[in-house]
């Protein structure tokens, strides 16, 4: 039993890892914009601000749907 919780242990710790750090990377937002986006993202013109995407999520931004950060 303690390999089978140490292996589910590891798992829970590997997957809550990968988990945070898709919070990591920061992403861009134009002035009148409401959505973020990836950096490099097609659809944006001029970049006016970047943040992390809990950052743009908190101020209200939505995903965009082309590059889907």
């Amino acid at each position: 039993m303690c390999g089978r919780l140490r292996r589910l242990t590891v798992t829970l710790l590997i997957v809550l890892t990968l988990a945070g750090a898709a919070w990591a990377y920061d992403v861009v937002v134009t002035a009148n914009g409401k959505k973020y986006h990836k950096p490099g993202c097609k659809t944006v013109k001029q970049v006016s601000k970047t943040l992390s995407i809990r950052e743009a999520k908190r101020l209200g931004y939505t995903p965009c749907k082309i590059c889907k950060p």
